[in-house]
């Protein structure tokens, strides 16, 4: 199942998984099939569940906002809490490569915890598994929750110094397992892939900034924040 999400977005718990939560329910009825007007899924939507859920929906909201008026229609979005079956997790997981890779791009909704989160990092770590890096870095888009006290600068630091030892999973037997995963396709290449897209933001964010102050400026503020992680 896609989840496409309309405005106005519902109540905005992303952390809780349990089956009569009265969020899950309202989440669940604004999901529905991928429809045949709508060719792919806009967003998969990476987010640690131990970031805060209402800044995540700000977050969430501001690019939903920004989609809209660029592309005069909503955005179609994944999100596990609903796309997958919240009482048969272990089966939906089998196919997460294929659902990350079926998504025209990875929305990495990044707070303070999502670089110490093993899961987020398989999501990103499939990216490039079945991408080039120049590929892979233009289909994630990164945003900053700042409410968490996220900024840019903040992740391509995170990113600059990364290494995989940090990220964890709440589940001892989950992280073997995606461990040796990572280990079997590569997890050096991996870190190296991670800390490479760094450079390449901070690079394009430079030739986006002379670009804009040869043309009198951009639009500033948030959307502004946005389209530089596009």
């Amino acid at each position: 199942m896609y989840v496409f999400l309309p405005r106005p977005w519902p109540s905005p718990s992303l952390h809780s998984n349990h089956k009569d939560n009265t969020d899950t329910e309202a989440a669940l009825a604004a999901a529905h099939e991928l429809r045949s007007n709508e060719k792919y899924v806009d967003y998969f939507i990476s987010h640690s569940w131990h970031d805060d859920a209402q800044a995540k929906f700000a977050v969430l909201d501001l690019v939903k906002q920004q989609f809209k008026e660029k592309y005069s229609r909503e955005a179609t979005f994944w999100l596990d809490k609903v796309c997958i079956d919240q009482e048969n997790i272990s089966d939906g997981l089998k196919v997460l490569c294929i659902n990350v890779t079926a998504c025209k791009k990875l929305l990495v909704v990044c707070g303070k915890t999502y670089f110490q989160r093993l899961w987020c990092m398989l999501e990103l770590f499939i990216m490039f598994a079945f991408s080039e890096d120049e590929a892979a870095a233009e289909r994630i888009k990164l945003v900053p929750i700042e409410a968490d006290g996220v900024t840019r600068e903040s992740i391509l630091e995170s990113m600059s110094s990364f290494e995989l030892e940090g990220a964890h999973c709440y589940d001892p037997n989950e992280e073997i397992k995606l461990r040796s995963v990572m280990a079997a396709v590569g997890g050096e290449q991996f870190v190296d892939r991670i800390r490479s897209l760094a450079e390449k933001i901070r690079a394009a964010d430079t030739v986006k900034a002379a670009r804009e102050e040869a043309g009198g400026g951009g639009r500033g503020g948030v959307f502004g924040l946005l389209r530089a992680f596009s």
